[in-house]
């Protein structure tokens, strides 16, 4: 009888040892998720962010350019407004990376899942679904 209790409590002491694996493996989870969440909104910022400046920037080009073609301006001031834009669609390209790298870290800690084949032949989808297939 005193085995039989002892079995009793040890199956119970691991059972108490796997619960606590599973709460810590859910905050974990939880934890992974709103990170990713957190670095997902903050690129969405940023694009937005780098969205104006390129499209500023390419309004600012384009004014130089029309200003140059009339004689208002030097080709200086257009190549300078021309080296701005290119350096905010740079920036623009770059926060689209990030974007579209944040979402799928952020997929992939909801679970969503996330196939490595699609950033890497092919262009990224913004649906996870798509790449799972």
């Amino acid at each position: 009888m005193g085995r039989v209790r002892a079995r009793i409590a040890e199956a119970g002491g691991q059972r108490d040892e796997t619960v606590a694996d599973y709460e810590q493996t859910v905050l974990k989870a939880l934890a992974d998720a709103e990170s990713a969440l957190a670095r997902h909104l903050r690129a969405r910022e940023e694009m937005a962010g780098r969205f104006e400046a390129r499209r500023r920037a390419v309004r600012a080009a384009e004014l130089a350019q029309l200003r140059y073609r009339e004689g208002a301006g030097s080709l200086i001031e257009v190549l300078d407004a021309d080296r701005e834009r290119v350096e905010a669609e740079r920036f623009h390209v770059s926060a689209q990376v990030r974007l579209a790298s944040s979402f799928a870290r952020l997929s992939t800690a909801l679970g969503l899942g996330w196939s490595s084949r699609c950033s890497v032949n092919g262009p990224i989808s913004a649906e996870p679904s798509e790449c799972s297939r």
